[in-house]
Order: structure tokens, then C-alpha cells, then sequence
């Protein structure tokens, strides 16, 4: 009787230890992808937040969309502290990748377009405000590389996402409406001697009764990337 009782308690403890096992598997993966995820989601809730109150025609409120500091090696990359493998074996690739995906996370986090994000105009203006959400340093690069971003934007579909239609192209996802653009600078083309900086710019034209709000995706060198674009860069 003694030693059944024994077995049996021998199971139990093997089954909750098993059980214990499984729940800890799940929470650390549960964990990773909220740990993963979390930095766009809350970027995107502020950002909603923050919509509601510029219809006021103010600054909005503290958006919590740190800027990625991005650095570039070539064989992996770096966001801000967070080291990170290429997919590809061929450096250029690896590098229209890394910057498309920055775009695409960009362009979702401050509403696609479909929100008055950034606006300082009380009653009538046409300021082109910014938000910077991405730089890009590109560490070791090799000589001589220049990259057509706009082809790769416009030709490649983007990978499977729970935020996106992944059937989409990345150009195709961005500039889905007549009101939302992309613009790069030196015709679409990245020169990887250069440090890059990628903007979101909102122009919010406003007078009674007429009202039109453009959003773009600007990418360009970060020593003049604010020239000519941005009347106000939020911070």
C-alpha cells in the first residue's frame, strides 16, 4: 500500500514538474514577444493618443517612439544595443532589407497615413512637421556601394507580419493612398559612406473649409536631411 502510494506521489510530482516545465517554455516565449513587439506597439498607441489631442492644433503630447540608432556592419547590424544576423549572404541586400523593414515598423507605428499625428497650426498654416524614427550608421562599409532602395521598395513583397498585408510590396503598403508618399533622397539611391536618417513628415494644410493632410517617408544623408524638409522636427 505503502510503496503505491509512493508511485503515485512519484507521478504526480514528475507530472507537475513536466506541467511546470511546459508553463515556463511558453511564458519566456510569450515574454520574447512582447519584449519584441512591445517598443512598436507602445509607439503606436501613443501615437494614437497623441492624434486625438493635436485636432486641437497643438504639439501633441510626449510621443514614446524612441529614435532606433541603427548600426550596419557587414556581416550583422546593430539596433541601439540589440545585436541582430543578416538574412542574406550578400551585403547589399542585407542592407535594403534592414532599411525596409525600419520603414515599413516606421510607417505602421505613426498611424499609415490615416492620422493627424503631427500639427502645429491653431487655425491656418502648412508646416511640414517631423518625427525622426530611425538613423542608420553604416560601420566597415565597402567601398563603392550604392543602393537602389526605391527598386527594392517597389519589387519586394513584404515578409510575413501580424501588422501588415504581407502580400503588399513595401512601396505598395506606404504609399497607399493619394495623401501618403515616400521620398529618398539622390533619386532612391543609398550611398553607404553616408549616415542616413529616416523622417516621418505629416503636412497638415488647413483653412476653413478646406483641410488636406499629406505623410511621407523621408530618407536622406543625416547632415542635411532637415533642409528643405521639415519647417519643425519633434523630439
Amino acid at each position: 500500500m505503502k510503496k503505491a502510494m509512493t508511485d503515485k506521489t512519484l507521478i504526480t510530482v514528475l507530472i507537475f514538474i513536466v506541467v511546470a516545465f511546459l508553463l515556463g517554455f511558453i511564458a519566456i516565449k510569450i515574454i520574447d514577444y512582447i519584449t519584441s513587439t512591445g517598443d512598436t506597439e507602445g509607439c503606436r498607441l501613443s501615437v494614437l493618443a497623441a492624434s486625438q489631442i493635436s485636432a486641437g492644433g497643438e504639439i501633441p503630447v510626449q510621443i514614446n517612439c524612441p529614435r532606433k540608432m541603427i548600426s550596419l556592419y557587414p556581416e550583422y547590424y546593430i539596433i541601439d544595443s540589440s545585436k541582430k544576423k543578416y538574412t542574406s549572404e550578400e551585403y547589399a541586400e542585407n542592407v535594403k532589407s534592414v532599411i525596409a523593414e525600419e520603414m515599413k515598423d516606421c510607417w505602421y507605428k505613426m498611424g499609415e497615413g490615416n492620422l493627424i499625428v503631427l500639427d502645429d497650426n491653431a487655425i491656418v498654416g502648412n508646416d511640414k512637421i517631423c518625427f525622426s524614427c530611425s538613423h542608420f550608421e553604416f560601420q566597415e562599409p565597402i567601398p563603392n556601394t550604392i543602393i537602389d532602395m526605391i527598386q527594392y521598395l517597389q519589387q519586394t513583397k513584404i515578409p510575413g507580419s501580424l501588422s501588415v498585408n504581407e502580400q503588399q510590396t513595401y512601396y505598395d503598403y506606404i504609399e497607399s493612398s493619394n495623401s501618403s508618399f515616400i521620398g529618398i533622397a539622390d533619386k532612391g539611391f543609398i550611398n553607404t559612406d553616408k549616415s542616413y536618417e529616416l523622417l516621418f513628415l505629416q503636412q497638415n494644410i488647413e483653412g476653413y473649409p478646406y483641410q488636406h493632410v499629406s505623410s511621407y517617408l523621408v530618407l536622406g544623408p543625416s547632415e542635411n536631411i532637415n533642409q528643405g524638409f521639415c519647417d519643425y522636427t519633434y523630439s
